[in-house]
């Protein structure tokens, strides 16, 4: 007997995320919004969750504070990949537990809370994963790679800064919410190995000016190999910024750690601003990055 063979599903339909929150109200009973409010005013950061789509997801809480749902469109406005991440309040990483209190409070249902960097660090669960088969019940999913944020891309002349999660392109994207700075982000699980050259997502990048934010810790691909494809496609290379490049002692991943760590210090949002996106060498940022991701790997 022949097994009925599934129809493919290239997007997620609208319908099917209704159950997430994405009022006011949902947003500020987030988790991620408490992290952020640390450092920005309300209205701020409740416009740009909205214009960036997030939703709340009430199944996975800390402190009944709930998860967030990122949804990464493509230039369509079609979702092309949905992701959830429970965020820890205090200081914006991923929620984790160790498998006795992961089965005390969330049951024997391990594959609703994990993603694909679960059961690591000696059992730890991190409370993250893909929602794509979830939302495509019934459907055989089929993921395309897109930016989380592509659909805000304008056809302008603009830098547009890749980072490496959606919570540093939302952390970014209302520090300099007085700019037209785009940021957007690759996939939280995976920075800028191939999904970054992935034809769908160059297509959008082509003539355009973009500028890296990487958590070294997931910048998995050989710097000279990335600059060059880049550079055969069209598009030009205009900075890469990482925390190294302030002060290697600070021992931080990213630019959004040194931000936090100016914002936690009492400077101003003005002053952090200046400091972080300033001009740089080039060639001896990727000599170094390329260094500090051999040693972080």
């Amino acid at each position: 007997m022949k097994t009925k063979q599934k129809v493919m599903m290239h997007f997620i339909t609208k319908d099917r995320i209704r159950r997430f929150g994405n009022t006011v109200e949902d947003l500020q009973k987030m988790s991620l919004f408490h992290f952020l409010n640390q450092f920005f005013d309300k209205d701020d950061i409740c416009q740009t969750l909205t214009k960036y789509d997030v939703r709340s997801d009430e199944r996975y809480h800390i402190n009944n504070l709930y998860s967030s749902v990122f949804l990464y469109k493509d230039s369509n406005k079609k979702i092309k990949d949905a992701y959830m991440e429970l965020v820890d309040p205090c200081d914006g990483n991923t929620v984790f537990v160790p498998p006795y209190a992961y089965l005390e409070h969330f049951g024997n249902t391990p594959e609703y809370m994990c993603g694909p960097c679960s059961n690591v660090d000696e059992g730890t669960w991190y409370i993250c994963k893909s929602l794509n088969e979830e939302l495509s019940k019934g459907y055989k999913f089929v993921c395309e790679p897109t930016l989380f944020g592509m659909n805000l891309i304008e056809d302008d002349n603009s830098t547009i800064y890749i980072c490496s999660s959606p919570i540093s392109a939302l952390f970014l994207s209302i520090l300099y919410s007085d700019t037209n700075y785009t940021f957007v982000s690759t996939s939280s699980n995976m920075f800028m190995k191939e999904e970054l050259l992935d034809p769908n997502i160059l297509k959008h990048l082509k003539s355009r000016r973009i500028a890296l934010c990487p958590d070294v810790t997931r910048f998995m691909v050989d710097i000279d190999t990335l600059r060059k494809k880049l550079s055969e496609q069209g598009v030009i290379l205009d900075g890469i910024y990482f925390a190294d490049y302030y002060d290697p002692e600070l021992r931080c991943y990213s630019v959004v750690d040194y931000a936090i760590q100016l914002l936690h210090q009492g400077m101003s949002k003005e002053y952090v601003q200046n400091e972080l996106l300033v001009q740089n060498d080039l060639d001896s940022q990727f000599k170094r990055l390329n260094d500090q991701c051999q040693y972080s790997c």
